[in-house]
């Protein structure tokens, strides 16, 4: 059962990464305008831009909010790992992650989780048990909103790729603009894969090296 300081430190992490969406969002829809409409961008007047900012402010926190829960925590994954089948950075806890980082005594954690297991599922089974034992440590706290931030922010930026192209298409734009597009959103997305692919690996080990320092009861 979900205990209600679990589910403050959840809303916690969400909310604080959902107001970057937001500024991911904005950013982009800054560029967007920039690259397609750059005459009309350069001449914007002081009231036009301060009431485009109070219509942003109010219709683009939609697109993170609806756009981040289409994909699943699966796709996700897959999307930043590039691994379909035990794409979660917990599947490979033990096998690849645990020898990685300084922070962890390898032996004092077997000796403290037991044996390691090989397999993907399992591996990210022990590891997720061990990561709900300390969750509310702070720099567990800190990896995991990290890696959420950056894996939704991949995410949002291929769904972005595909429905700005998409629409671009439709609207009869040239492939010329289309093509900016396109590499400006995959650009962002590759940034944000690669962030997300390190803080995800820094979320598995920080929470093996709490283990290794001691045995921590469930």
């Amino acid at each position: 059962m979900t205990t209600q300081s679990e589910k403050s430190t959840s809303k916690s992490v969400k909310s604080g990464n959902f107001a970057w969406l937001c500024t991911l969002v904005t950013f982009d829809a800054v560029i967007l305008a920039a690259v397609v409409l750059p005459e009309a961008f350069a001449s914007l007047s002081v009231s036009t831009i301060a009431t485009l900012r109070a219509i942003s402010v109010i219709l683009l926190p939609i697109i993170p909010l609806l756009l981040t829960n289409v994909i699943s925590q699966l796709m996700k994954a897959r999307l930043v790992f590039w691994r379909w089948n035990n794409p979660y950075p917990g599947s490979r806890a033990f096998s690849k992650y645990v020898h990685s980082d300084d922070r962890i005594n390898v032996e004092k954690l077997r000796k403290n989780v037991g044996e390691f297991p090989t397999d993907p599922k399992q591996q990210n089974s022990l590891w997720y048990e061990l990561y709900r034992r300390v969750q509310h440590d702070g720099a567990v706290v800190d990896a995991h909103r990290s890696f959420l931030l950056f894996r939704d922010m991949s995410a949002l930026s291929i769904l972005l790729l595909i429905l700005t192209a998409l629409a671009f298409y439709l609207f009869k734009f040239g492939l010329n603009d289309i093509g900016k597009i396109a590499l400006i959103f995959l650009c962002q997305y590759l940034l944000a894969m690669m962030s997300a692919r390190v803080t995800g690996e820094r979320f598995v080990c920080t929470v093996l090296s709490i283990h290794s320092t001691k045995k921590i009861a469930k």
